[in-house]
């Protein structure tokens, strides 16, 4: 069993990277590890949709996809591009349909942004990126689209950690109905 206060910290210390070492590449076991976490993410209705395509920095198209994501970390040495397959999803309406997928890889992507915490890997999310352009870069077939990419790699160790800042509680929390 999972201690509470260390699974506490764990949320707690998870920060959006945009700092890496550049030198350093993921090790692949460890990238498909965190694809593993995400593949345990919550599904809706069971549609289990999602798809993981590993970019490991070891060809060009992690440097394609940066290009077609104005969010992306530059130094960030991986990536673990999250993809649904929209077939899996069919029995829905179209606005129902893009609503569970992206809760779908939303909730991947939080597994596989602890998961790397965990690893003492830096994450980030980027949802700014040319949908069409990773697709072809990527080469995904007809109804499988890319949803969300998490930006990985080994934090830059000089990067100075802030202490992050949340609303108090009591201005976000409400019991049994808004007061």
């Amino acid at each position: 069993m999972v201690d509470f206060e260390m699974a506490m910290e764990l949320i707690k210390g998870r920060r959006s990277v945009r700092k890496y070492d550049i030198g350093r590449l993921v090790e692949k076991d460890l990238l498909e590890t965190l694809c593993v976490a995400g593949q345990w993410a919550p599904t809706p209705s069971n549609i289990q949709s999602i798809h993981f395509i590993i970019l490991d920095g070891t060809t060009e198209n992690i440097d394609l996809i940066k290009d077609l994501s104005p969010g992306f970390p530059k130094e960030a040495s991986s990536a673990i591009v999250i993809c649904s397959d929209l077939k899996r999803a069919g029995g829905f309406s179209e606005k129902n349909r893009m609503i569970l997928v992206s809760e779908e890889a939303a909730a991947a992507a939080e597994n596989i942004a602890l998961a790397a915490t965990a690893a003492g890997l830096g994450s980030c999310f980027v949802a700014s990126f040319n949908k069409e352009g990773v697709k072809k870069v990527l080469m995904l077939p007809g109804l499988v689209q890319p949803i969300l990419i998490m930006a990985l790699g080994y934090p830059d160790e000089k990067r100075e950690v802030s202490e992050r800042k949340r609303r108090d509680l009591g201005s976000v929390l409400h019991w049994n109905w808004w007061e």
